[in-house]
């Protein structure tokens, strides 16, 4: 199976988050606190576009379909393929899958840490 682009894109926000995790106390820290500090301008305007609420959901569905026993790799393949088929604009394609990347990696840190190991097994 060829992965789809938008697939290596979402992981990347994913290994990439871990080394930001890694550099600042974030199991102290609320989902809401963490996520605006991960993200570049461009995701934080998606993050604007999209509401609080959507990516609440978002992190809460990461946690559910984890502890379901969906690994993080096919979860973020599924939410990338849920970004494609959404009708998303291509300039704005790589931004949301970037977001909701982080999205999931801040999830894991902050809401559902017992999966912790699998967001580490991600890192290069």
């Amino acid at each position: 199976m060829r992965a789809n682009p938008v697939f290596k894109q979402s992981l990347i926000p994913l290994t990439s988050a871990i080394i930001l995790l890694t550099a600042i106390p974030a199991r102290a820290q609320k989902f809401e606190e963490l996520l605006p500090e991960l993200l570049t301008p461009a995701e934080a305007e998606v993050y604007s576009q999209l509401g609080n609420e959507q990516a609440t959901k978002l992190a809460s569905d990461t946690c559910k379909s984890l502890d379901s026993g969906v690994l993080i790799r096919d979860y973020a393949s599924q939410v990338a393929q849920s970004i494609s088929s959404q009708g998303v604009p291509q300039e704005q394609l790589e931004a949301r899958a970037l977001f909701s990347g982080k999205v999931i990696a801040a999830a894991v840190v902050t809401l559902c840490p017992k999966h912790m190991q699998q967001l580490q097994e991600l890192q290069p």
